[in-house]
């Protein structure tokens, strides 16, 4: 069994080696995967650590790692919380997203497949289990106005799952993009009214069938993915779209994933670079 990391800023993930095929995830600078199969034409067949998606990804995108590597990558704890920024290596340079993975990340630099980083933004360790829903709102409303992408797992583009998926991977909380598990995660809240801000409420459209998740925020609202990163109101049936004045849609449950509330825990580059992110207004 072999393993690889993406090197790249963002990289697609299709359902076969073709490029106009269906666009099933993305995977971001640092993240692993264990490689499945190989094609001729320069596609490799991968199943991603992150979220457990089986796909196409291009083969320059990615270098082969060692077992070594792969067990101590996908346990790193640092995460970029920057929406795009810079990555420094010799002679060359490229902006890293939101959710990128900083292996081994001492506050200055990392060292990934052999090759040397520097990084001067805001970071957090995500080993800060828990932390608290007005986290996750700050996190969440950096996103207003991303357009939304099926399969996309960054500030250009994302899908309903993944936008909650990548705040709460903020938080150091895994979260899966399959309804089916949501539907299971956390404590289920069973009225509206003892909703907490980052609790997942999750809707439905038709026969009980779980499509849609979204973020609460404090005035009963919720964060969401529809057609962009929007705040509309909602309420014990469902999210109601000013715009349209109608209801989008149907509450089914609400899930509640942040049990208790931690200390805010930043990683802030040393040595002069970067500023901690408490003294940053978005944050």
């Amino acid at each position: 069994m072999s393993y690889a990391v993406c090197h790249t800023a963002i990289s697609s993930l299709r359902s076969s080696s073709k490029e106009r095929s269906e666009l099933l995830s993305q995977v971001l600078f640092g993240e692993v995967m264990t490689i499945i199969d190989r094609k001729h034409n320069k596609w490799v067949r991968v199943l991603t650590h992150s979220d457990s998606v089986l796909g196409w990804i291009l083969e320059d995108h990615i270098v082969e790692i060692t077992a070594d590597d792969f067990n101590t990558y996908k346990k790193s704890n640092q995460f970029s919380v920057e929406l795009f920024h810079p990555l420094f290596s010799t002679n060359t340079s490229f902006h890293i997203p939101f959710g990128a993975r900083l292996p081994g990340f001492d506050g200055l630099g990392f060292t990934l497949a052999g090759k040397r980083y520097t990084f001067s933004g805001r970071t957090i360790d995500t080993r800060a289990k828990r932390i608290s829903g007005e986290w996750t709102s700050k996190v969440s409303k950096l996103f207003l106005h991303a357009p939304q992408l099926p399969g996309g797992r960054s500030p250009v583009g994302m899908d309903p799952a993944s936008f909650v998926q990548m705040v709460f991977a903020s938080a150091g909380v895994t979260i899966e993009r399959n309804f089916e598990d949501l539907v299971q995660l956390g404590n289920r809240i069973d009225f509206v009214e003892e909703a907490k801000e980052g609790d997942l409420a999750l809707f439905e459209k038709r026969k009980g069938k779980v499509v849609h998740v979204g973020i609460i925020l404090p005035g009963k609202q919720v964060i969401h993915v529809d057609g962009t990163v929007r705040v509309d109101y909602f309420d014990h049936y469902g999210i109601f779209n000013k715009e349209d004045q109608k209801y989008s849609h149907k509450l089914r449950i609400i899930r509640r994933v942040l049990l208790e509330d931690t200390p805010l825990d930043f990683s802030v580059p040393s040595g002069g670079f970067g500023k901690s992110a408490q003294q940053i207004t978005m944050f």
